[in-house]
């Protein structure tokens, strides 16, 4: 029998777990409400219709490359635009604790990390390839699937009533959506 390789077992090992979220999303009514915990310990209770203030949750694994390099650059503008206006959370898909204390620890982030241990979070807002991200703004929810780039984050939390101090609206050619989030249902 052949030995495979670590990125081998690492491919197939991501493919059962999204073959297993999927199959559960598709045999499991949506609960009323999800409870997760925080990186630190602290509960997090969402409620799909649950109206409220914005929020941002962005949905990323230490597996997914391009997760991994979007988080600091989300980390940052959170950190100089938003100073609490806008609850943002990243939320870990599957992953152990100390997988996700590593990713924060080596990238040095400060975003609220919140664990998802069964995907539970990930089905009932997103459902779909990763990065995901989940937005409640004033205009309503949408959805997005894969990396964003720094000036459609800009243009979504400016949106959200994150301007950091003497910024002004991202240019941009009137009417133009590139590379900003397109809202799923």
């Amino acid at each position: 029998m052949a030995v495979l390789g670590r990125r081998t077992r690492t491919g197939l090992l991501l493919l059962a777990v999204l073959g297993a979220v999927a199959w559960t999303a598709s045999n499991a009514d949506s609960p009323e409400e999800i409870t997760l915990r925080t990186l630190s310990g602290t509960e997090f209770s969402f409620e799909p219709e649950q109206p409220g203030e914005p929020m941002v949750i962005h949905f990323w694994a230490s597996w997914c490359p391009s997760c991994v390099e979007e988080l600091p650059q989300l980390d940052r503008l959170v950190r100089d635009r938003c100073k609490g206006r806008v609850q943002v959370l990243a939320v870990n898909l599957v992953e152990s604790s100390e997988a996700v204390s590593r990713v924060v620890r080596e990238r040095g982030l400060s975003l609220e990390i919140v664990r998802d241990p069964d995907g539970a979070l990930f089905r009932l807002l997103a459902g779909g390839s990763m990065p995901a991200n989940y937005f409640r703004t004033p205009d309503g929810v949408s959805r997005s699937e894969g990396p964003m780039s720094a000036a459609a984050w800009i243009e979504l939390l400016d949106k959200m009533g994150c301007r950091g101090p003497g910024s002004s609206p991202p240019a941009s050619a009137p009417g133009s959506r590139r590379g900003a989030p397109a809202p799923r249902e």
